[in-house]
């Protein structure tokens, strides 16, 4: 997606679609693509 970016040590799970973006030291997944986790 154009104007996605993503931080720093971040882990997307596989086959995830990003629509947003995703800040640093998360884990994130799903279809569309969410923090699950925060601070790894």
């Amino acid at each position: 997606m154009p104007g996605v970016t993503i931080g720093d040590n971040v882990v997307i799970g596989a086959g995830s679609v990003v629509t947003r973006s995703i800040p640093s030291s998360v884990i994130a997944y799903r279809n569309p693509c969410r923090v699950i986790r925060e601070n790894i």
